[in-house]
């Protein structure tokens, strides 16, 4: 079975980004603190969702611009549960909830979805701020048994805020007629993106 493997995957390794992926300090990831950890994980999952809803609107090569929403006539809907109630449950029980709740109000518009994505983004670069200052800083301002939960919960923080931003970004690509979604990226995805570039950059080799 393992020669068979070999056989059919062998030449993987030898690809270029594999060969260079290989090559990366992987190992400097353990010496990130449960925030960094948290907040790298949770935007690496929103850059490919959202990148990959993203790129599946480019290449529908429709480049037209886009129709306001009130021109473009769609089925009715039956209405469900509701978004807004998860988002409204979820800022009461996570940490950083207080934060989280002054997104809600940029969350529960629909006319302007990737506005309120970057203003969420701007919001998340309180708690990215933190984060790091807590890792220049080397931990000296703050107790050790207090290390471990700060920098949970602002990487909890931030990492809600990406999620929702997130959720904007897809449910204008998703829930959205076709020709009232513009076919170029958000700005508040290549914001996402030189975020997570930045991060990762940062995590291996240091800023």
């Amino acid at each position: 079975m393992r020669y068979v493997l070999e056989k059919m995957f062998g030449w993987v390794p030898d690809l270029p980004p594999v060969r260079w992926a290989l090559t990366l300090p992987w190992e400097q990831l353990n010496a990130l603190n449960i925030g960094e950890k948290l907040s790298l994980v949770t935007l690496a999952l929103c850059v490919t969702a959202a990148g990959l809803v993203a790129i599946n609107r480019f290449l529908a090569m429709e480049f037209s611009a886009p129709l306001p929403c009130n021109q473009v006539r769609t089925p009715r809907r039956k209405k469900g549960f509701g978004l807004r109630y998860l988002i409204v449950l979820g800022a009461a029980i996570l940490p950083g909830g207080l934060v989280g709740a002054l997104t809600i109000p940029l969350l529960m518009g629909k006319s302007r979805w990737r506005e309120d994505a970057l203003k969420i983004f701007l919001l998340s670069l309180i708690p990215l701020l933190l984060l790091a200052l807590l890792h220049w800083t080397e931990h000296a301002w703050l107790s050790t048994p207090l290390d471990f939960w700060f920098s949970a919960i602002i990487g909890l923080t931030f990492s809600m805020l990406q999620a929702w931003l997130t959720v904007k970004l897809l449910r204008e690509g998703l829930g959205e007629p076709e020709e009232c979604v513009p076919w170029w990226p958000p700005l508040a995805l290549c914001a996402q993106s030189a975020g997570l570039l930045l991060g990762v950059r940062a995590a291996f080799y240091g800023l």
